[in-house]
């Protein structure tokens, strides 16, 4: 039987306990690896910073620290220096530091465009790197190791490069789909070029059907090493083959992409990286390891951090009753008093989430709004109302309500005039019908890709905008419940959209556009008779504020016909509103070479600007007694217009948000995945079992500390899908230059 457990033997398992603390765990997600000349120690990009480990794995030494993103570094022939890429100015420039971290990093290159850093000449006193600063396509520059102004090497595209001993002759790339689209094939394929400085010809070496670039040669046995996906299998691998592109054989087989390969200046040892570990393979024995590499890191930015917004917001709604201001911002919902006074109005936070909260559209009589969220891992309808307080910004507590959920996507909640039923879209803008508990759900249009939508005021019909015609839509009339087939009321071939009903039930008005940049705001009479009548009828009209309307008519035959034009402006596929008795338009305009509000009644009479400054609106709503407009601009400013005056009120609001790193990460990636789940062409994606990338790519993706990193493995899922004109970029960049 065992005996008490003495003092020594809890110190010892103290004493492995911090051992095992101070050496950190595996790293996964390490990435950029660079071998020193020898090959005995290995640099690399982990948490955005510059590491090094000994060539056969272990703790790690940290060599730089910053608020920046370090990433590819180069070991000089010497080994006395490393070269790496940063953006710790903003975008990515070029540092040089001592190889032993000694002393402080020195910038090397200050021009606005990116820098991609491609490694040294073979005397050690430049560094080499390619920049659009100059040209249409990257072409190829260098930089003195004591700093000084760049110099173009070539005035033609060349990027990977390598240079032999001697200086003379250089290998570099050309052509390059996205380095995160697997198995690609196709004209923008990477080739391995070859040159004669100063005036040799440049020569094409490889010419395979897939992509061939990071040329590396081999001091050590006079070989040229590459990275591939010329195989069968398309996966990246590292080939071997004479310099003259002869003799081509696969040295690797790993079954996911290496990325990033480099080669000692001895030529015998390659390093790599694949799914997030690290890789060495020995020129010389043919043997292939993983590095095994741990480093002890905390978090260089708190997991929580509250953020504080005065703008930045993504959408509006104005309450129908117009004594309130629904917005987003950040993904959550708020909503704002509207005030007459100079006091400060209140804003309450409606939702709270890592989710996104988007759509937002009012209840016609309670104080109620619906939504789509993302909270359940795709887009599904939501209402949300206060607990006890009879207005939002009175109330603490909110009830909320999923309303419908399916294994699709619900979007663009809005409900009928009396609020018994919700209009919404599912999937790629089918458009449908149901009662305001969730139920009964009724698809109106056969067609997908309907893009906007409105509902009588007696609730009957709906009038919607679809494309028909490549990029051009058509605006349809339908019965709400189903019955009867859509008609095509506008049935033009320019492109007509964002139908919105008239509150007496008599008018669609729509914009028109063509391809030249001209805007048009159009109205349809419903009823013949209404055509009929003259001019000086609907003028005198203009004072009756009856709007109650019982039963809407339509006489179909020949609606086209009756189509009107309100005002011509010049304009592209931007947004446009009406006064809710649809007598007044309001249009996003660039008259006047600035991007602004104008306004003008029905009839096409008072056109005028009532924004100035190019506020280049994002959404806008008309008020009641049509006096007003209430925008959103392009930077997410909320703003009232009065249009007598033409001067326009912040709206101001503060509000802080508390922002959980880790879950908005997690959502970044749902979201990521989702978009292409909902939206992409191919129901079939390419082959490839979209539903099982999260399990791959999920636990890797958030890993990564290092936004750029993290955006990183996004791409290489997209990149599955080996499809054009796919990626994840920040939706706000930039910074010192």
């Amino acid at each position: 039987m065992s005996g008490p457990c003495r003092p020594a033997g809890i110190a010892s398992i103290l004493l492995f306990l911090l051992s095992t603390s101070l050496q950190g765990a595996e790293v996964w997600g390490a990435r950029f690896p660079s071998p020193s000349p020898n090959g005995e120690k290995i640099s690399f990009s982990c948490y955005g910073d510059i590491w090094v480990v000994g060539a056969e794995g272990g703790r790690a030494e940290r060599l730089t620290v910053s608020k920046g993103y370090d990433s590819r570094s180069y070991w000089s022939p010497d080994g006395k220096w490393l070269a790496f890429e940063t953006d710790r100015w903003g975008n990515d420039d070029i540092c040089v530091m001592p190889s032993d971290g000694g002393s402080p990093p020195r910038r090397l290159t200050y021009y606005s465009t990116h820098d991609v850093l491609y490694g040294w000449t073979p005397d050690g006193e430049y560094v080499l790197f390619g920049s659009w600063r100059e040209t249409l396509r990257s072409a190829l520059y260098k930089v003195s190791l004591h700093g000084g102004a760049a110099q173009m090497v070539t005035h033609f595209a060349a990027g990977e490069v390598c240079f032999l001993p001697q200086g003379d002759r250089f290998f570099y790339v050309r052509g390059g789909a996205p380095w995160w689209r697997r198995k690609y094939r196709g004209g923008a394929d990477q080739d391995i070029w070859v040159k004669d400085l100063p005036d040799g010809e440049s020569i094409r070496i490889t010419d395979s059907p897939g992509r061939d670039g990071y040329p590396m040669y081999s001091a050590a046995n006079g070989k040229l090493y590459f990275l591939s996906n010329r195989a069968e299998d398309g996966v990246n691998n590292i080939w071997e083959m004479e310099l003259e592109g002869t003799s081509a054989r696969q040295i690797t087989y790993e079954t996911e992409d290496i990325h990033i390969p480099e080669i000692s200046w001895d030529g015998k040892l390659i390093t790599y990286e694949s799914f997030g570990y690290l890789y060495a393979y020995n020129v010389i024995s043919g043997q292939r390891r993983k590095l095994h590499i741990s480093v002890s890191e905390d978090y260089a930015e708190n997991p929580t951090v509250f953020r504080k917004f005065t703008e930045d917001a993504q959408e509006i709604c104005l309450s129908p009753d117009e004594k309130e201001l629904a917005f987003t911002v950040h993904g959550d919902i708020f909503v704002m008093e509207l005030r007459e006074d100079h006091q400060q109005a209140k804003v309450a936070q409606i939702t709270s989430t890592p989710y996104i909260e988007k759509h937002i559209s009012w209840h016609p009589k309670d104080e109620m709004l619906i939504y789509s969220s993302m909270e359940d891992g795709d887009m599904d309808i939501y209402t949300i109302e206060p607990e006890n307080e009879e207005r939002f910004c009175d109330g603490l507590l909110f009830q909320t309500r999923k309303v419908l959920e399916t294994e699709g996507t619900e979007i663009k909640p809005q409900f009928s005039p009396d609020g018994n039923r919700i209009a919404y879209f599912r999937n790629n803008g089918e458009l449908y019908v149901m009662d305001n508990s969730g139920r009964h759900s009724v698809k109106l249009c056969p067609e997908n890709d309907v893009l906007w939508v409105d509902w009588s005021p007696d609730g009957r019909w709906i009038t919607y905008s679809r494309t028909t015609l490549g990029w051009r839509e058509d605006v349809f009339i339908v019965q709400a419940d189903g019955s009867g087939g859509p008609v095509n009321v506008s049935n033009h071939p320019n492109d007509d959209y964002k139908p919105m009903w008239s509150a007496d039930g008599r008018r669609i008005a729509f914009a028109s556009r063509d391809a030249i940049d001209n805007l048009w705001m159009k109205f349809v009479f419903l009823l013949q008779e209404d055509e009929e009548k003259e001019r000086d009828y609907w003028e005198r009209m203009e004072d009756d504020t009856t709007q109650e309307v019982t039963q809407v008519l339509i006489d179909f035959d020949g609606i086209e016909e009756r189509i009107h034009t309100v005002a011509r402006v010049l304009g592209e596929y931007n947004h446009v509103a009406q006064s809710p008795d649809g007598r007044r338009f309001a249009i996003y305009s660039h008259n006047n070479e600035t991007h602004d509000i104008w306004t003008v009644d029905w009839l096409g009479k008072e056109l005028k600007q009532v924004t100035t400054g190019n506020v280049h609106p994002k959404q806008f709503f008309v008020s009641k007694d049509r006096e007003k407009v209430f925008y959103l601009t392009e930077d997410g400013g909320t703003y009232r217009a009065d249009i007598a005056s033409a001067e326009s009120t912040p709206l101001s609001f503060s509000v802080e948000i508390a922002i959980d790193r880790n879950e908005e990460r997690a959502e970044v990636f749902n979201e990521a995945w989702w978009a292409l789940k909902d939206g992409f062409y191919d129901s079939d994606f390419h082959g490839v079992d979209w539903d099982a990338m999260p399990d791959k790519y999920r636990d890797f993706a958030l890993n990564m500390r290092a936004e750029r990193d993290f955006h990183s493995v996004i791409s290489m899922m997209i990149g599955e899908l080996n499809a054009s004109h796919l990626g994840i970029w920040k939706s706000h960049e930039g910074g010192e230059t």
